[in-house]
């Protein structure tokens, strides 16, 4: 499956694998993010919430 990530300066579109954690990660869109600089190397950020026990099917 194929989702499309955008940010203010360029969008993605990434390929996902059909497992739980994949699942989980669909069920919290959609979403935005404040990204965080870490060394100037790669942006973080939280997600809202945990993921979902390992093998667990989102709601």
């Amino acid at each position: 499956m194929q989702i499309r990530i955008s940010t203010e300066a360029q969008a993605a579109v990434v390929e996902l694998d059909d497992n739980a954690a994949t699942r989980g990660f669909l069920a919290l869109l959609p979403l935005k993010l404040v990204l965080g600089d870490r060394s100037a190397t790669e942006k973080i950020a939280d997600l809202p919430g945990k993921p979902p026990p390992r093998g667990a099917r989102p709601v």
